[in-house]
């Protein structure tokens, strides 16, 4: 785990393989507990060559990734987006999945596996600029995680100016 001070966000990367050991860890389970946006890739078995992603949001991501785990084969690879002090509410998680979505989405690079494009509630200026912030500072970890570069390149699309200055908090999990 990496933590630098400043920053409150934490993102979490596991294998599917790892899913049931990371819910018998009660350090890491309780991260899973908070509000969050989360990411599925795997292979796409109808597009060869390409993966499928599917873009989430949960007030308590564990909720959606035991749902997840019964219903969408594809995955193999989980990205959690969230805060070590659970000040992400239902409102920026929405943003933070609408905008992960649109960087998918504008990458074209993966088959998106979301059936709808996700809605985002209306936030003010000031929390706006604070989830976009954050989303910066996230993306420049993916890297760090061993992944997602899908989100990091193309035209048009923010890669996070931040990075190797701003605080950051990362964890991995790998199967045994």
């Amino acid at each position: 785990m990496v933590d630098l001070k400043g920053w409150t966000g934490l993102c979490l990367s596991f294998p599917r393989s790892s899913y049931e050991q990371l819910r018998r860890d009660e350090r890491q389970y309780e991260i899973l507990c908070r509000a969050g946006a989360y990411l599925l890739l795997g292979p796409d078995p109808s597009a060869k060559g390409l993966d499928r992603i599917y873009v989430g949001e949960g007030v308590r991501v564990r909720d959606r990734l035991n749902k997840h785990l019964r219903d969408k084969s594809f995955w193999d690879r989980c990205y959690v987006l969230t805060t070590t002090d659970g000040s992400l509410d239902k409102a920026h998680v929405q943003q933070l999945e609408a905008k992960l979505y649109a960087l998918a989405q504008r990458a074209g690079s993966m088959v998106l596996d979301n059936r709808d494009k996700p809605t985002p509630l209306a936030l003010s200026q000031a929390k706006e600029a604070e989830v976009a912030a954050y989303l910066d500072t996230a993306l420049s970890l993916f890297p760090l995680l061993g992944g997602l570069p899908v989100l990091l390149d193309g035209d048009g699309i923010d890669t996070g100016t931040h990075a190797g200055r701003r605080p950051l908090n990362c964890l991995s999990v790998s199967p045994e």
